[in-house]
């Protein structure tokens, strides 16, 4: 008794610490249950006590633990139960739920003003009394009253639950931690509340909580009440249903208003959008039979309920601009701008519930639509669908729209392969599409471009319907139709004003489900009936139709005109015109209709109230993005079709530009600078007197003359433009490619009031041209043009956006300006002077010429600009000057596109002809990486030029070959070659190069013979030429090639052809040169029957491999894995020589990782190192076979001991070394014995599917009792014992290594395990630690987390007698994308409350993988489905070999990962490794200094050096020469 006394005094002092009183309180419990000498009523005093010091408010944590522990250690039954009527009985004697009610308001009050003297808020951590933090104070409040109610079968009063409810959640001044605990107490402790109290508790507290509030506990409390109260009502009827688990049996649901106002109001998006479901389930999806009789009024009731609850929001008027606080308030939406922001969310929310409701009710619905959605009447933004039918069809492309339905793809599918409908199943992904989804459209179902489709043919699918069945079904389809929702809803008054209307609250994201919900319903019949008036109008202008309320020219103002539309109705009216214009969709339509109405729109003047919603201030500059991308898009494919009668051309169907030709010469005549040479035809127009138009059939254009009527009205409609009408719409097509270019789309609305710039419109010596684009820009930069939202569009706009910055959207809209202003300058090719005239021509063709970051615009720039240059200049029609007043008298003298472009591009950036040893400014790299079409473009306008031409163009083609020799010669230097973006702009000088070698009066002899040898020996194999010369360089040399980029080769290749084309000396010196090169016979190789000598380059990547002598890929896996870790390659490159060389591996190691640190070569053959190392002391057999994991083992340890006798440190033991801490714990007398053991890595087993379940039973352990008890050693007795492994100290790097191979005795052969098993990108050990088990088991906190970071995968593909392994290894940041991959920055360092945050299931953004397969290095788009598809094993769906059969093949992934590597986020351990630096005394025991920033792994390219130069490999000479890409 004294004993208890002693330590219950001792756990009540104020100063004893809290590990102290936990202590005392343990052994004080674990006397009083334990001990069979202590008496009932000793227990019952203590209890008594905890009570009183729990009243009194003095002693509370640790008072309801020891009363937690006593109830449950005392009533105990013989087979370890509780007994219920003891608890009970506690409770009658000391009132235990109102004490602990009370308890909680008290410490709650108390905790609240002890933060109001700190000047603090509440929170989780917030000390009460020094030593417990209100989070465990009102944690162990909860978890002894569900102790009571649950092991004591009581029921919590109505008072006592409304006193929580009142402290923790209703209370204004609770933290988020107060009603986050309590939410999830009423959730689990429902059942211990009658009925009564729980309707009491729903209707009086649950529905009075502030949306605002609902946090995940929140709403799974609400969810949980409301079925509960509902289901008790008999409004809920539970079933065992597939689709849902319960029936509304009437709508009249208790707590659904508040269902409604919290979906609305709630914050958080993963809450609201479960809560919009639960609306949708108890609206239509889980009604009952009886209720969906009606369908009809069934729709109509939930619109009402919607706009009903829209009408009741006070929202903001036009103009008034609602502001985002990221901030919330305590008290929710107390200001004015807190509640406009929660109006405007309110009103996004009821939209998508409308979209989602019409989604879900009509998505049972497949018959032809008659009322089609408004999605589903136009034409969307081109795409293409790769099908892939079974194996007996080859693939193929399928050109498409974003707004085609399903069944229109299935059907034109069928067609293609010949079948049927009905037998054609498609699949995405691993669903297959259902007839449900027929009506769907393609972006609804979020297809990219070239979604692969799986397509199956079912031969005995039931055929077509007789005509009379089908009829039938149509019919009743067609009633049905009518009771859909969007149909009902398009029918109500004014809905689409009132969707207008709500676009005009200056909000993005209500604009978005605006748009959205129109797309899903049928179009406004108002604006449909009143451009009717196209079908059936006169040519006089008059319609025919007497009944028609309006006139043309009144509906094309009322619904064209930007000054008297808003935006987004003026994009619903382009879209309805393009409905009329280009239907889409299944529905039948006359096939003279549309032409009809294009003619009559076209004679209206439509034409021109299209092309005027892209002129400067048809839009706001702030309007919408979406809006503003959309009304462009479709402004401009309808203006191509009322000018060409073409849709918009997909990506697939444009025609690349090398496929075009240019005129051989130019036509001579009046009003022409050009002359008639006589040369062949190349397929432009003849005559000149009508205009041709490009028409895309199958892979090639194909040039038409205009015929038809309603093309003829066309022409006309443009020709009889007037001049400064003409010139607008240029300008406007103009502004809009070029802010589109840029991807700065909202610039095409901004006025324009900065002069041309000088450097464009100087027509004298190009010498006198600033020196590059990047000049122009940066002199530009203090006009107030950054570099992110430009202020307006001037000279190198483009160049300054990132290579991203262009969306593909702009994309498609700069490529349609483009070609519309090519198409009307080639309709009225005479006013041409007018486009090369106009502000910013030239700025605006360089610009997105060289510019632009989007490589689609680009290239379509060439294509388009050598289209015009096709087109032979006409003479002005003859029109009276009504018709066509002309204004400009210099219209009879037009430059020819050909001439304009030329000139103009030979006032190029200087920077590209700069023959500067490197770029100063990033902006030059970024003109050399883009220059690739601007070079392509200039050779094409330079190609094949006779004497004539040369005449007509004015230019002096030996001038400019003699400047570009010069560049060739003096440009290519170490310092620039090294440049990824050089080679491209070395391409680019190349194919100029070759393009004028091509005139006529170049002698090729003269000029190029000096050219072809140095291509030869100096940009393509200089490092043969160099073997051919003999030249014995000292230490390793750079003989890389100029040209080491496929382009640059590619182009220097097509250099040479040209230069011996025609040229039999050129022809010969080049052959010569490369017999001498490549064919000279070498006696030393000549009996090694399979010698190839290594000749490619590195991988683009910039990472050497290794070769593969049979069968050494386990080899080849493990030292790219060790390569990759930073401080290994550092401390055995840093190892100083040994004496005893060939007694160690480790020379061999360090030459093998010199070779891949300073090769220039695609990849090293380790031959040293497979005859130096020792398996199991036994030399290996490079044809045999091994372990990966085994190799590892022995590798890493001889090095270790090679480094031990160095008196280094063990690097592996530093690196990947870690301890266990082998624990067995009594479980009566609760004595520990812990003993260390370390480790190199972990295996695990693969039956657990998953890293964290394996590790969780890795560090489990067992329970030793019975015969197999562990025999105390402090106690000399048997005791149940848990037994268990964990870890104790972590590595740096963690060694998985995966368990899938074992041995069949009974079958006597090796088996491999391919189970399913995945293992996550960010790893938390901090629950395998002993710290963070102990810290589980005493119930505290959780610790910091220990995040690792998946760095390294060792794959093994077969069988376990055969198969292949490679390797995926994550680059770090130090290791990122050089220059050159000897210079490696320094490895930023993470902060450990970083590492809190990191999201373990999804793949960290920071660096990139790479695949090593032996030789093979390249990139790999590690994303979470090819981590699966690459490393988890288990099973997949294989394309069936059976056409019949509808089920995909299940497959077993025989390639799964097999060693693991973990690096530490968090600095878990500090490395103290050695580092010796280049030049320092290779003295072991003097300490180095750490990674720094000048201390880099060049540093260590001496001892490289040292170990090539050992070996007498690499580029020494002296044996066997390994040379850079293609040399020899």
């Amino acid at each position: 008794m004294q004993i208890l006394d002693l330590l219950w005094n001792l756990a009540h002092l104020p100063h004893v610490s809290r590990e102290m009183v936990e202590l005392a309180l343990d052994a004080h419990s674990s006397i009083l249950i334990e001990s069979y000498s202590t008496k009932e009523g000793e227990r019952r005093t203590y209890i008594g006590k905890c009570v009183e010091d729990i009243r009194k408010g003095v002693w509370v944590v640790p008072g309801f633990k020891q009363l937690h522990r006593f109830a449950k250690g005392f009533y105990k039954t013989n087979y370890g139960q509780k007994d219920q009527h003891q608890i009970a009985e506690l409770q009658r004697q000391y009132d235990l739920l109102r004490q602990t009610c009370a308890s909680l308001t008290k410490c709650h009050s108390k905790a609240l003003k002890e933060c109001e003297v700190k000047g603090e808020s509440l929170g989780g951590e917030t000390l009460v009394d020094g030593k417990y933090s209100h989070r465990e104070c009102v944690d162990i409040h909860l978890k002894f009253m569900a102790f009571l109610l649950q092991d004591g079968a009581l029921y919590v009063p109505t008072k006592r639950a409304f006193d929580i409810w009142d402290t923790l959640i209703a209370n204004p001044n609770a933290c988020d931690m107060d009603r986050k605990l309590a939410f999830k107490w009423f959730d689990v402790g429902m059942g211990d509340m009658e009925l009564e109290t729980q309707t009491q508790l729903f209707q009086t507290r649950v529905l009075k909580v502030d949306p605002l509030k609902l946090d995940q506990a929140g709403y799974q409390c609400l969810r949980n009440f409301f079925e509960t109260i509902n289901l008790a009502e008999r409004k809920l009827r539970k079933v065992s249903s597939a689709y849902h688990s319960i029936i509304v049996e009437t709508p009249d649901l208790t707590g659904i208003d508040y269902l409604w106002m919290a979906a609305l109001e709630v914050r958080d998006i993963k809450i609201a959008d479960e809560l919009i479901g639960n609306i949708l389930q108890i609206s239509y999806q889980g009604l009952s039979p009886k209720l969906k009789k009606d369908v009809g009024s069934l729709h109509q009731r939930f619109f009402d309920e919607c706009f009903k609850r829209l009408d009741n929001l006070q929202l903001p008027t036009e103009g008034e601009e609602p502001v985002v606080v990221t901030t919330p308030s305590k008290t929710g939406p107390s200001t004015s701008i807190m509640d406009i922001n929660l109006k405007l969310q309110s009103v996004e929310r009821l939209l998508l519930l409308l979209e989602r409701y019409i989604t879900v009710a009509e998505e049972n619905y497949h018959f032809l639509r008659h009322y089609p959605p408004h999605g589903a009447c136009f034409l969307g933004h081109p795409i293409t669908l790769s099908i892939s039918p079974d194996q007996h069809k080859s693939e193929f492309k399928l050109e498409c729209h974003a707004n085609e339905s399903i069944l229109s793809v299935r059907r034109r599918i069928a067609q293609t392969l010949g079948v049927g409908q009905e037998q054609v199943q498609m699949g995405i992904s691993e669903r297959w599409l259902e007839a449900t989804d027929n009506n769907r459209l393609i972006h609804q179902l979020k297809f990219k471009e070239h979604q692969n489709i799986i397509v199956k043919t079912n031969l005995y699918a039931r055929g077509n319907e007789t005509t009379e069945g089908t009829s039938q079904r149509q019919s009743l389809g067609q009633e049905q139709e009518k009771s859909l929702p969007g149909v009902i809803l398009s029918r109500q008054k004014a809905v689409f004003d009132r969707l207008e209307d709500l676009c005009q609250m200056s909000s993005s994201s209500i604009i978005f489900r605006v748009r959205s919900l129109l797309m899903l319903i049928p179009t406004d019949p108002r604006p449909v009936e009143n451009m009717e008036i196209f079908t059936h109008t006169t040519p006089q202008g008059a319609s025919e139709d007497p009944q028609s309320p309006a006139s043309p020219h009144t509906v094309l103002r009322d619904y064209f005109d930007p000054a008297k539309t808003t935006p987004t109705r003026l994009l619903y009216s382009l879209e309805i015109l393009s409905s009329r214009l280009i239907p889409a969709g299944d529905r039948e339509v006359d096939e003279g209709q549309p032409q009809l109405f294009r003619r009559n729109f076209l004679e209206c003047g439509g034409l021109k109230s299209v092309i005027n919603v892209l002129q400067r201030n048809a839009l706001p500059s702030d309007v919408d993005l979406t809006v503003r991308q959309d009304c462009y898009a479709i402004a401009l494919a309808l203006a191509r079709f009322l000018l060409c009668n073409q849709a918009t051309l997909s990506p697939a169907q444009r025609v690349p530009y090398r496929q075009l030709s240019l005129p051989v010469s130019s036509q001579s005549g009046e009003g022409s600078t050009g002359g008639t040479s006589g040369r062949r035809d190349t397929g432009s127009s003849e005559g000149g007197a009508e205009p041709m138009l490009a028409e895309t059939t199958g892979d090639r254009p194909k040039v038409t003359k205009v015929m038809s009527s309603e093309d003829e009205v066309a022409r006309l409609t443009i020709e009889t433009m007037s001049v400064d009408d003409f010139a607008t719409m240029l300008a406007y097509l103009v502004r809009v490619c070029w802010s589109a270019a840029a991807g700065q789309l909202h610039l095409a609305s901004i006025s324009d009031s900065q002069p041309p710039s000088p450097a464009l419109h100087h027509r004298g010596n190009r010498d006198t041209t600033p020196t590059s684009l990047t000049e122009r820009v940066a002199g530009q930069e203090g006009e107030g043009g950054g570099a992110g939202r430009s202020a307006q569009l001037r000279a190198g706009i483009c160049l300054k956006q990132e290579t991203d910055s262009v969306s593909s959207k702009n994309a498609a809209i700069a490529r349609e300006a483009l070609e519309l202003l090519v198409t009307c300058l080639k309709l009225r090719s005479h006013l041409l002077n007018m486009f090369y005239t106009l502000p910013h021509t030239e700025d605006f063709v360089i610009d997105i010429l060289l510019g632009s970051p989007h490589l689609q615009i680009r290239l379509s720039v060439v294509e388009q600009l050598l289209q015009l240059c096709s087109v032979n200049i006409a003479p002005p029609p003859s029109l009276s000057s009504d018709s066509m007043p002309v204004k400009r008298a210099k219209t009879s003298q037009v430059e020819s596109p050909r001439h304009f472009f030329v000139h103009l591009l030979l006032k190029r950036p200087q920077s590209l002809w700069d023959t500067r040893l490197e770029p100063k400014k990033h902006g030059q790299l970024v003109e050399w990486e883009r220059c690739s079409e601007y070079f392509e473009f200039r050779a094409q306008l330079l190609q094949n030029l006779y004497a004539l031409d040369i005449d007509s163009l004015s230019v002096d083609v030996h001038a400019m070959l003699k400047e570009e020799l010069r560049w060739l010669s003096v440009s290519a230097t170490p310092a620039t070659t090294s440049y990824p973006q050089w080679q491209t702009l070395l391409a680019g000088h190349l194919r100029l190069t070759l393009a004028l070698f091509t005139s006529t009066n170049i002698n090729k002899q003269e000029f190029g013979h000096d050219l072809a040898l140095q291509l030869v020996a100096t940009f393509l194999f200089p490092a043969s030429k160099m073997i051919l010369d003999s030249v014995e360089p000292t230490g390793i040399v750079s003989v890389s090639p100029h040209c080491s980029q496929p382009p640059s080769r590619i182009s220097a290749y097509c250099l040479l052809i040209e230069l011996c084309r025609g040229c039999y000396d050129n022809l010969v010196g080049v052959a010569k040169q490369l017999v001498k090169l490549h064919h000279h016979d070498n006696p030393q190789f000549a009996k090694e029957w399979e010698f190839q000598p290594p000749v490619v380059g590195r991988s683009p990547c910039g990472y050497v491999g290794l070769k593969n002598a049979g069968a050494t890929c386990y080899m080849n896996s493990v030292l790219q894995q060790l390569y990759m870790t930073k401080p290994a390659r550092e401390v055995i490159l840093s190892a100083p020589e040994s004496d005893a060389e060939g007694e160690s591996i480790l020379p061999e190691v360090q030459s093998v990782f010199g070779h891949m640190l300073e090769s220039k070569l695609q990849f090293y053959a380790p031959d040293n190192f497979w005859k130096t190392f020792k398996l199991w002391g036994q030399p290996v057999n490079v044809r045999e076979q091994q372990d990966a994991y085994d190799f590892f083992c022995n590798l890493t340890d001889q090095i270790d001991e090679h480094l031990k006798k160095l008196g280094l440190p063990k690097v592996f033991e530093e690196i990947f070394g870690g301890a266990y801490l082998d624990q067995k714990i009594c479980r009566d007398c609760e004595h520990t014995y812990d003993r260390q053991e370390s480790f190199l890595s972990v295996s695990l087993p693969v039956k657990s599917r998953s890293l964290q379940e394996s590790l969780k039973e890795h560090v489990k352990g067992e329970m030793l009792e019975g015969e197999n008890a562990y025999l105390c050693e402090k106690c000399q007795e048997k005791r149940d014992t848990l037994k268990r492994m964990c870890f104790k100290t972590l590595p740096p790097v963690m060694v998985v290594h995966l368990k899938r191979f074992d041995y069949d005795w009974e079958a006597n052969r090796a088996i491999k395990f391919d189970d399913f098993f995945e293992f996550p990108w960010m790893l938390d050990m901090e629950p395998y630690t002993a710290q963070g088990i102990q810290a589980r088991d005493k119930e505290e906190p959780p610790l910091p987390p220990q995040m690792y970071d998946l760095v390294g995968i060792v794959v093994h593909s077969g069988q376990a007698s055969a198969g292949h392994y490679y390797s995926f290894i994550k680059e770090k940041s130090y290791l990122g994308s050089q220059l050159d991959p000897t210079i490696i920055p320094e490895e930023p360092e993470i902060e450990e409350e970083d590492s809190a945050h990191l999201q373990p299931s999804a793949p960290p953004t920071s660096g990139r993988w790479l695949r090593f397969n032996d030789t093979k290095v390249e990139q790999f788009m590690m994303s979470n489905a090819a981590l699966e598809a690459e490393c988890f094993g288990g099973s997949y769906k294989a394309k069936p070999s059976d056409s019949h059969s509808t089920t995909p093949e299940m497959r077993v992934r025989y390639w799964n990962a097999y060693l693991l590597f973990y690096e530490a986020v968090n600095s878990i351990k500090k490395l103290s490794l050695p580092r010796r630096v280049s030049g320092d005394s290779p003295n072991p025991t003097s300490p180095l200094r750490p990674h720094g920033g000048e201390d880099k792994l060049q540093q260590l390219q001496s001892p490289c050096r040292r170990w090539c130069r050992r070996e007498k490999r690499g580029i020494s000479l002296t044996t066997r020469c390994q040379l850079p890409s293609s040399t020899r």
